[in-house]
């Protein structure tokens, strides 16, 4: 398993980390204005995943994701189901 989780996966791995996460978890608002991107953002597909990050660092937090193409971000670990 990779990037590519299936939505009942993600919501696994989401569900996870909200409960035995050893880092604080909260949801911030979105206060921060659309034009703070990183550069590496360089294809509208990545817009979200750029304004997601920016929005944890304005918030002095950290973005967890099963994305293993967001630089900066924390990659949640695939559950090993074998």
């Amino acid at each position: 398993m990779g990037a590519n989780f299936e939505i009942p996966e993600a919501q696994s791995a989401l569900a996870r980390l909200k409960t035995t996460s050893i880092i604080p978890f909260a949801f911030f608002p979105d206060d921060l204005g659309a034009e703070f991107l990183p550069r590496w953002v360089t294809i509208s597909k990545q817009t979200t995943d750029g304004h997601l990050l920016e929005l944890a660092k304005a918030h002095k937090a950290i973005l967890a994701t099963c994305d293993k193409k967001i630089p900066g971000a924390f990659l949640i670990p695939a559950r090993d189901t074998g």
